[in-house]
């Protein structure tokens, strides 16, 4: 069986085989058993197609059109939770990459030091062990910089990516259901609800995900003649999908926007000394803005990276003293600045 929708017409067809049962409901069951259900959406150009509710129609999308050509096929319906949990491991895989590549960095270098209750002995000793390093491998950070900037391109090429799944899932109207629906909102519902069938006529959310499709059962009888069933089907889910996907556009849009900026800003650190001195500059306040300006002249944008990482990850106090004691030893004119 297959689940179809039209411009005006949405349906189930199935074709199965056995012998007549007592009961309406076990003769069908067979037939329930081996269905698949399909959906293409409506385009804009069937509204004005779509009967009034009540008194043309039973519902929207529904009539008596008998012509298959005119079938609209539900091909997600079942694959829907499916498609969910898809999208859950393609959204992991930045998040799997950066794990990847940063290695634990970041916890190895701070380990302890945040603890309160360390003694100073061992604290003293961790503060000048990092502050080696970094006066050690000073610009050599630029690699671990530019692999967590490849992955948010990889982040943003994954929420557009899945946008255009998406829309090819749904039969290639996704892109703008979203804004299809802020349009009836603020345009066309005010005007409509005084009629609820009128209403649901051009509601993008119906129209893409139907609540009820009429469904026809083929099936042998006991003379081996071809008996078809006209019924409607309830398409429960859709109530619940049409709002996780309405969601899942808002949301994809939100991140589209938010990564780009993020990227942008990235871009512009790595090109830019002052950009970075000031994003430093407005992360870590408490620190000597001369000690920021020596080490952004110093350094790089792998090393910008790697402070800021560390200052997220460290006590204030803390971080301020292992910034002023890396830029003392880097400088050698200090106060010239």
């Amino acid at each position: 069986m297959s689940c179809t929708n039209k411009g005006n017409q949405s349906g189930i067809q199935n074709g199965g085989d056995g012998e007549e049962q007592n009961g309406m409901e076990r003769a069908w069951g067979p037939a329930i058993n081996g269905m698949e259900f399909s959906f293409k959406f409506y385009s804009e150009s069937d509204k004005d197609r779509i009967g009034v509710v009540g008194t043309e129609v039973p519902h929207p999308g529904i009539d008596g059109t008998q012509n298959v050509r005119e079938f609209r096929y539900l091909r997600y319906y079942q694959w829907i939770y499916f498609m969910l949990f898809f999208q859950a491991v393609l959204f992991y895989i930045p998040k799997w990459f950066w794990r990847l590549w940063e290695g634990g960095t970041i916890k190895n270098l701070t380990k302890e030091l945040g603890d309160p209750l360390l003694p100073d002995n061992e604290l003293r000793a961790k503060f000048n062990s990092l502050t080696k390093y970094l006066l050690q491998s000073w610009t050599a950070h630029d690699a671990y910089a530019i692999k967590y900037t490849l992955c948010e391109f990889l982040a943003l090429f994954n929420i557009i990516g899945q946008m255009f799944l998406l829309d090819r899932f749904f039969g290639g109207d996704f892109l703008s259901y979203g804004h299809k629906v802020i349009q009836f909102q603020l345009y066309e519902a005010p005007w409509l609800k005084a009629n609820s069938t009128v209403y649901l006529r051009g509601d993008p959310m119906v129209m893409l995900f139907p609540r009820v499709s009429k469904c026809v059962f083929r099936k042998f009888g006991q003379s081996s003649a071809l008996e078809i069933h006209d019924v409607l089907c309830i398409m429960a889910m859709n109530i619940v999908n049409e709002k996780i996907y309405l969601f899942l556009w808002f949301w994809f849009i939100l991140l589209i926007v938010l990564t780009s900026l993020s990227l942008i800003m990235d871009i512009l650190l790595l090109f830019s000394i002052t950009v970075r001195t000031h994003a430093l500059r407005a992360q870590f306040y408490f620190v000597d803005k001369r000690d920021i300006r020596i080490l952004m002249q110093k350094g790089s944008f792998g090393d910008w990276f790697l402070l800021d990482l560390i200052g997220r990850n460290l006590d204030n106090v803390l971080f301020k003293d292992i910034v002023s004691e890396v830029a003392r030893k880097l400088s050698d004119d200090y106060t010239s600045l």
